[in-house]
């Protein structure tokens, strides 16, 4: 519970909402246990055109250092969400979706990352089987710690 308790006061002292999406991402993975996690936002330009994209935000996996997109790739190279159906679903509806396991046994899940205003981006979490009741509930309660 220490643990716990000591994640989530890391992750509410960052100001700015990059800093917080990176400590989010190391969190959830710290404390989930998936075996890899990437988070998106969805950015759009011009603000209000509809085109949609996808802005690897973190990307953890084990035994590897956080990945992180510093904002470096071109707006026309990222891809269009519209291109992930699955993301799609779980954005329109501002849910959790799990998704069929693959045929490596991979279970996939994601997440609707939401503001106050906003469906912004989505929690992509790979694990060896679904994830359980409590890690459900925690990844849950992080991302309405975010909203906040």
């Amino acid at each position: 519970m220490t643990r716990f308790i000591t994640s989530v006061a890391a992750l509410t002292e960052d100001a700015s909402r990059d800093d917080l999406e990176v400590t989010l991402a190391s969190v959830m993975f710290e404390l989930a246990g998936p075996v890899e996690l990437r988070l998106w936002r969805t950015v759009e330009q011009p603000e209000g055109s509809g085109d949609l994209r996808l802005r690897l935000r973190a990307h953890l996996k084990a035994g590897l250092p956080v990945a992180l997109d510093a904002n470096a790739t071109d707006f026309e190279d990222l891809p269009r969400l519209s291109e992930h159906p699955d993301f799609c679903a779980c954005l329109g509806g501002k849910h959790h979706l799990k998704l069929p396991p693959s045929a490596e046994g991979i279970c996939t899940e994601l997440f609707a990352v939401l503001t106050d205003r906003a469906a912004v981006g989505i929690l992509e979490m790979r694990s060896l089987k679904p994830l359980g009741a409590y890690q459900l509930r925690l990844v849950q309660g992080l991302l309405k710690i975010y909203r906040n």
